[in-house]
């Protein structure tokens, strides 16, 4: 394969690969097509929205990945029907002017009793199939295996698939090929395995695992008339159709929770500094370090979130936020006396949390609410923050609204319950200390390491006693 290139286009940013296939063919990708296409990643998915290119490019990543004469390159989905009906299709055929990705005289076609597969001219085989025939499965050695629609796959046959990708060859340059798995599918509800896989686990390896999320705004190559049919969507039809996002019709704890409106960059300034401390071990713990402005809105700046950590881990980044945040409070789990103890040892302001569930995402569903989608809500995050994406996952027992959610994949939802929890906490006793005749809190410089604090101003077994005194 030839070195891609990239040109300036008069849409926008072109991105070219030229492969020798039957003379050279030159593919016009978006950006994000192309990085999924030559991805090396053991696991890849791309992830969009309608009209995203998806498809297209699931075909392409499976013609360049059976260059190499030994290799073998599957193509699925869930039902062999659909797979013929749609994405044979556009490996095959004419789409308007857009022609097939294996061009005619560049394969043949070869069928032995009920199975077949198309044979490269120089190159490998690209073998389709449906994961309807788990016995089909069980028989196939692929050097790499692409699903299209993915979302239509339960987990258990997609780690069958991941278990047919292990034959690996010498490529030209003496190296060994890496078996992977690619997928292309429209997003789903966050439960879904795909989300929890790709969105939620902490690993950040991109030689392991990449995910790519694009909405139909970014393929430039779209008419005009397909956004006029759709423009009027909206709510989670829109965020899920046009905007890419993996969100819930129903049984969702957070459903007001948006990407577009609640993950917006904040500066300050700030008052002070509250963060929320989860702790886990095989899952991750999650430190969220919310600022409070002086309209009493938080903004969750930064975190600490990962699996596998020892307590001297967590103290060594709390302790890291304590310098970059001042004045900051930690709000630890109660049932993690040895971190308590550990953070106090080392000179940081720790608090229990209160861990009242219900009563913590009622705080916080408030805090996510607006009566306007122009309006600001009470509760924000900086962009790019593993955790919040658990807020798209959240589900209520049996997906109906009851007192308990599904305990799992919650971590940064509890750091932040507890966060919240204190600031409301806060915010009552600031309404009392007005009526004493109290201090008034100044606004943090997020620079500033000499700024004033409610807990600096008054002692913090005295705000925990007027506290009590007032309920």
């Amino acid at each position: 394969m030839e070195q891609a290139t990239i040109e300036e286009s008069s849409l926008s940013l072109a991105e070219r690969a030229s492969l020798p296939v039957g003379g050279p063919v030159e593919f016009q990708l978006l950006p994000k097509q192309y990085q999924f296409v030559t991805s090396n990643a053991l696991e890849v998915l791309y992830s969009g929205a309608l009209g995203a290119g998806k498809t297209k490019a699931l075909c392409i990543r499976a013609l360049i990945r059976a260059q190499h004469e030994r290799a073998r390159v599957g193509i699925t989905r869930k039902y062999l029907s659909d797979l013929k009906a749609t994405t044979l299709k556009t490996l095959l055929e004419w789409d308007g002017d857009c022609p097939p990705v294996l061009a005619e005289g560049t394969y043949k076609s070869i069928r032995a009793g009920a199975e077949y597969y198309y044979q490269l001219h120089g190159g490998g085989q690209i073998i389709p199939f449906g994961c309807d025939d788990e016995q089909k499965i069980g028989s196939l050695n692929l050097s790499d295996c692409l699903v299209d629609e993915a979302i239509e796959l339960d987990e258990r046959s997609w780690n069958m698939l991941m278990g047919r990708c292990r034959v690996t060859f010498k490529m030209p340059d003496g190296s060994r090929s890496i078996p992977t798995i690619a997928a292309a599918t429209n997003p789903g509800p966050p439960n879904h395995f795909l989300y929890q896989r790709f969105f939620l686990d902490p690993e950040t390896d991109p030689t392991l695992k990449l995910v790519l999320q694009t909405t139909s705004f970014e393929n430039w190559f779209l008419p005009p008339a397909f956004f006029t049919r759709y423009r009027t969507l909206t709510g989670t039809t829109r965020q899920r159709y046009l905007m890419g996002e993996w969100c819930s019709f129903e049984g969702a704890v957070f459903p007001m929770f948006s990407t577009q409106k609640h993950e917006v960059h904040r500066t300050g300034p700030f008052l002070y500094h509250i963060a929320g401390v989860d702790v886990g071990f095989t899952h991750p713990t999650a430190v969220r370090v919310h600022g409070i402005d002086p309209q009493r809105r938080s903004h969750v700046r930064e975190e600490f979130y990962k699996a596998g950590v020892q307590v001297s881990e967590i103290v060594a980044a709390c302790y890291a936020f304590s310098n970059r945040y001042r004045p900051v409070t930690f709000v630890v789990d109660p049932s993690q006396p040895a971190v308590i103890k550990a953070l106090k040892h080392r000179g940081m302001h720790v608090k229990m949390a209160e861990n009242d569930v219900a009563d913590g995402l009622r705080v916080l569903s408030d805090a996510l609410y607006t009566e306007a989608d122009d309006a600001k809500p009470e509760l924000t995050f900086e962009p790019g923050l593993r955790g919040t994406r658990e807020y798209m996952s959240y589900q209520w027992q049996d997906g109906v609204i009851r007192e308990q959610p599904i305990k799992t994949k919650d971590d940064a939802i509890d750091a932040d319950r507890y966060a919240m929890m204190e600031k409301r906490k806060k915010s009552m006793l600031r309404m009392l200390f007005r009526t004493v005749g109290g201090p008034e809190p100044k606004a943090e410089d997020s620079t500033s390491q000499e700024s004033e604090s409610l807990d600096e101003s008054v002692p913090a077994e005295d705000l925990d006693r007027y506290f009590e005194a007032a309920r």
